[in-house]
């Protein structure tokens, strides 16, 4: 991983909002598909964050957060 990584990321995330915009705007759920994405970003963020802090030195596992699950606010 490296900076190309992080780009993609944050490319994706953007694309995901572009998309929403383009096709739910004018839904009246529109706002809330916009909190939901952003509640479980900011979840995945949070998560892999502590993933990051908590393991030993040299043996990151960014996949344990995906493998816990992930409860998204609906």
């Amino acid at each position: 991983m490296g900076l190309d990584a992080i780009n993609d990321a944050i490319l994706l995330e953007a694309g995901i909002y572009r998309l929403l915009k383009l096709y739910c705007q004018k839904q009246p759920y529109y706002l809330n598909l916009i909190k939901l994405f952003l509640q479980s970003s900011y979840q995945t963020e949070i998560e892999q964050t502590l993933d990051l802090i908590t393991a030993p030195q040299g043996n990151v596992d960014l996949g344990r957060s995906l493998k816990r699950g992930t409860n998204l606010p609906i």
